[in-house]
C-alpha cells in the first residue's frame, strides 16, 4: 500500500516537469518557425527582385538581338547594291568587270595582230614601190630613144623631100609621103613629151610614196607591244581582282547567313526568360503559401500546435496537388513551356 502510494507521488511529482518540457519545445518550435518565416519572407522578396532583373534583362536581350536582325537584313540589302549592277539587277558588277577585261585584253590583242600585219603590208608595198622607182630611168631612157629616133625619121623626111623637089614633077609624089613622115615624126615626139611628162609626175608621185612608206615601215611597234603587255597585266589585276570579289561576296553571304542563323537562335534562346520566369514565380507561390500558413502558428498549446501543424500539411499536400510547375524543362532543348 506505502509502495503504491509513493509511485502515485512519483507520478504526481513528474506530471509538472513534464509540463515544463513540452512548454519549452512548443516555445523553441514556434521561435523557430519564425525565424523560418522571416528567412522565407527574404528569399520570396530575393526572388521577385530576380525576376523583375530577368524580365528586364531578356526583354533589353530581346530587343539587342531583333535590332541586331534588322541590321543584318539592311547590310545585306547594302552588300547586294553594291556588288550587283545597276542596269542589270542579276549580274554581278564583279562578274561584269572581268567581262570587260577579257574583251579590253582581247580587243588589244586583235589592235596589236592589226598593226603588225599593217606594218609587214606597208614594208611590202614599199618593195614594191622600190622596185617601180628603179623601173622608171629605163623607161625615161626608152622616151629619150624614141625621140631620137623620131628626130632622125624627121631629119630624113626633110632629106627625101629636098630630093623629091629636085627630081621636079617625077619626085611629087615622094615629096607628098615625105611630109607626111615628118608629120607623123612630130606626132611622135609631142606623144613621147607627154608620156615624158606624165612618166615624171608619176616618178615623183612614186618618190613620196616611197618616202611615205619608208616612215610607215620604220615605226616601231614596239613600245606599242609594250604598251599592251602592260596594260594586259593591269587588266588581268582587274580580273584577278573581280575573282576575289565575287569569293568575297560569297564569303559575306555566308556569314551574314551564319550570323542571322545565330542571331534566330539568340532570339529563341530568349525563352528561357519565360521558363525561369515561370519557374521562379510557382517558387514564389509556394513560398508565400508557407509563409502565410507560418503566420498562422502562434504560440499556443502544445495539442494546438500538433493540430496546427497537421492543418499546415494538410494544406501544403493540397496546395501541391492543386497546383503544379508549368515548367518541367532542365535545358533549352528539353521538356514543355507554358508560355503566359
Amino acid at each position: 500500500m506505502s509502495e503504491a502510494l509513493n509511485a502515485d507521488n512519483s507520478v504526481r511529482l513528474a506530471a509538472p516537469d513534464a509540463q515544463v518540457q513540452t512548454s519549452d519545445e512548443i516555445t523553441l518550435i514556434v521561435e523557430t518557425i519564425s525565424d523560418a518565416n522571416d528567412i522565407l519572407s527574404v528569399t520570396s522578396s530575393n526572388i521577385a527582385d530576380i525576376f523583375s532583373t530577368q524580365t528586364d534583362a531578356v526583354e533589353t536581350l530581346s530587343n539587342a538581338f531583333i535590332s541586331l536582325q534588322s541590321l543584318l537584313g539592311q547590310q545585306e540589302v547594302s552588300i547586294n547594291n553594291l556588288l550587283k549592277d545597276e542596269d542589270n539587277g542579276d549580274s554581278a558588277y564583279a562578274d561584269k568587270m572581268r567581262t570587260f577585261a577579257s574583251e579590253t585584253d582581247t580587243t588589244l590583242t586583235q589592235f596589236i595582230a592589226s598593226t603588225t600585219e599593217m606594218t609587214e603590208s606597208t614594208r611590202a608595198l614599199e618593195s614594191q614601190v622600190q622596185t617601180i622607182q628603179q623601173a622608171m630611168p629605163t623607161v625615161i631612157e626608152a622616151l629619150s630613144g624614141i625621140d631620137d629616133i623620131s628626130s632622125q625619121t624627121n631629119l630624113l623626111a626633110l632629106n627625101a623631100a629636098i630630093e623629091a623637089a629636085r627630081a621636079g614633077e617625077a619626085g611629087r609624089g615622094f615629096a607628098v609621103v615625105a611630109d607626111e613622115v615628118r608629120a607623123l615624126s612630130t606626132r611622135s615626139t609631142q606623144f613621147s613629151d607627154v608620156i615624158k611628162t606624165q612618166i615624171e609626175n608619176i616618178r615623183s608621185l612614186i618618190n613620196k610614196l616611197t618616202e611615205t612608206a619608208e616612215v610607215v615601215a620604220s615605226q616601231d611597234i614596239s613600245h606599242v607591244v609594250n604598251a599592251k603587255e602592260a596594260i594586259s597585266q593591269q587588266l588581268k589585276g582587274i580580273i584577278r581582282k573581280a575573282e576575289a570579289d565575287i569569293r568575297g561576296a560569297s564569303e559575306l553571304e555566308g556569314i551574314r547567313q551564319q550570323l542571322s542563323d545565330s542571331t534566330n537562335s539568340a532570339i529563341r534562346g530568349m525563352q528561357f526568360g519565360d521558363i525561369n520566369g515561370q519557374n521562379l514565380t510557382y517558387t514564389r507561390e509556394i513560398i508565400d503559401f508557407v509563409v502565410a500558413q507560418l503566420k498562422d502558428l502562434n504560440k499556443v498549446t502544445a495539442q494546438q500546435v500538433k493540430e496546427n501543424l497537421a492543418n499546415y500539411q494538410l494544406s501544403l499536400k493540397d496546395k501541391g496537388q492543386a497546383d503544379h510547375n508549368p515548367v518541367s524543362a532542365t535545358s533549352m532543348d528539353a521538356g514543355e513551356v507554358e508560355l503566359f
